[in-house]
């Protein structure tokens, strides 16, 4: 047992920032136009893309918009949350 609780207080150690809030939310959000950006690529070729890509980019930035960093309009999400709705 107290190799488990060596593991899950090793795997549970916060990690550093490696970039700013405002930073991750340009990111986040240039993400969104890069995928809406390839949607408009993508329809006349395949409309099965086009679609995924529009879902992908609505998905993201519903997810932007509700997250609590600057930029984010509601405040509605903290970032652990975020980590488990991109993993989904």
């Amino acid at each position: 047992m107290p190799i488990l609780n060596s593991a899950v207080q090793i795997a549970a150690k916060p990690f550093p920032r490696a970039i700013s809030p405002k930073a991750h939310a340009i990111i986040d959000y240039v993400t969104v136009g890069s995928f809406l950006m390839t949607a408009a690529w993508f329809w006349r070729r395949s409309k099965r893309a086009a679609l995924a890509a529009l879902i992908s980019g609505g998905a993201e930035l519903a997810v932007s918009l509700l997250t609590n960093y600057p930029g984010g309009s509601r405040k509605q999400l903290i970032s652990a949350r975020i980590a488990t709705l991109i993993s989904v």
